[in-house]
């Protein structure tokens, strides 16, 4: 394999890999636009208040 051939193959894999990640980041943001917990259950409203307590170092 010539360094022309592996530049372009490196090229190719740099590509697919920005592809990769625009589509990780795009998920990322959706994800980060749900809430956490499902608040309308009772063992969603339970975790959350148990997380909240873990946080402030209560629990």
């Amino acid at each position: 394999m010539s360094l022309n051939d592996r530049i372009n193959q490196l090229i190719t894999e740099n590509n697919q890999l920005k592809s990769r990640v625009a589509e990780l980041e795009q998920q990322v943001a959706e994800l980060s636009q749900r809430p956490r917990f499902d608040l309308s259950t009772v063992a969603g409203r339970e975790a959350s208040v148990i997380a909240r307590l873990k946080a402030q170092g209560l629990a």
